[in-house]
């Protein structure tokens, strides 16, 4: 987080050097202790090298995040709209400043569009979890193509934050990707469910009875 560059230097002359040099290494067992930890790149007030900033619970200047492209985006052909009507719109205006509205315009547009998409995916998993026994054949096959686009994003999703190309180094028995497989586990692990009177089950006991009486009810 932060500013890419971690060193700058303006001697005499008016020429200024930026470069990357300074960065934050950690191993995966250190990883999977502090899984929220970000580094943040803060502002140098008199050195020419910025301090890092290792916050192993992730909370430090959340807010201000930089802009980061979904490529689950690329799946809809709204964005395609919004960049064409967003660059040819400022016609008048230098590179910088008609691509800084373009990242705006679909920044404002992602965040719309990702938010509705979550409601969206949350109305249509309801429907197959409760509302299955009272629909057609029709309908049930449309909620399931549904579904299937909304993990085909999920997944273009988790490939993009894990930064890695899975149908490239799939087939690859490194430490790296198995240290992959194991983070995306933890992102779909069950710590809690709700039962059919409201309350909430922690326990892994009472997660299992609660699965397995709930598909012998349906089977």
């Amino acid at each position: 987080m932060g500013s890419m560059f971690t060193y700058v230097y303006q001697g005499t002359s008016p020429a200024r050097v930026r470069e990357k040099l300074d960065g934050a290494c950690a191993t995966p067992s250190w990883n999977s202790l502090f899984e929220n930890a970000v580094c943040t790149n803060l502002v140098a007030p008199v050195s020419n090298h910025s301090p890092l900033l290792v916050d192993t619970d992730g909370s430090f200047g959340l807010t201000n995040r930089n802009f980061r492209f979904d490529n689950s985006w690329l799946l809809d052909n709204d964005f395609f709209a919004v960049v064409q009507r967003s660059w040819h719109g400022s016609t008048n205006d230098d590179f910088l400043l008609r691509r800084n509205k373009v990242i705006d315009d679909v920044h404002a547009w992602g965040k719309a569009r990702n938010r509705l998409r979550w409601q969206q995916k949350h109305i249509v998993q309801q429907k197959l979890e409760s509302e299955i026994d009272s629909l057609d054949h029709l309908s049930i096959q449309h909620l399931k193509e549904q579904w299937n686009l909304f993990l085909a994003e999920d997944e273009i999703r988790l490939k993009q934050q894990a930064k890695v190309f899975w149908l490239q180094n799939g087939n690859k028995n490194s430490k790296y990707f198995h240290n992959s497989i194991k983070a995306r586990s933890r992102g779909n692990r069950i710590d809690k469910l709700q039962d059919a009177s409201g309350s909430w089950v922690h326990s892994e006991e009472g997660i299992q009875t609660l699965v397995r009486d709930y598909f012998s009810d349906l089977f």
